[in-house]
């Protein structure tokens, strides 16, 4: 912890050591307005959401592709095919065996 009593202002070393005690982030240091050590990372961009296609979901489904096909073809993942497809009231389509 920091020593309160000390009339020099902390290093960085310091408020890098005491941000991980009470959990200071990214954010805290930039909206108070202070300089960002090198310890204390940004959070990752989060990536763009894909949504499914319609049309295309529409014109694979009917030529028989299964779930984990039509979702390789939109590049998205398979839950969100059978999520979408469960919301359209259809069922799967499955590969033929034998």
């Amino acid at each position: 912890m920091l020593d309160v009593n000390k009339a020099a202002p902390p290093s960085i070393d310091e408020v890098v050591a005491a941000s991980r005690v009470v959990g200071m982030s990214y954010g805290k240091f930039v909206a108070a307005g202070l300089p960002v050590p090198e310890g204390i990372l940004k959070r990752p961009q989060r990536r763009q959401r894909r949504s499914v296609d319609p049309d295309l979901f529409d014109k694979l489904y009917w030529e028989g592709y299964t779930d984990a096909a039509i979702a390789q073809q939109l590049g998205v993942a398979p839950s969100s095919i059978t999520k979408y497809r469960v919301r359209c009231g259809l069922r799967p389509n499955r590969r033929p065996r034998g």
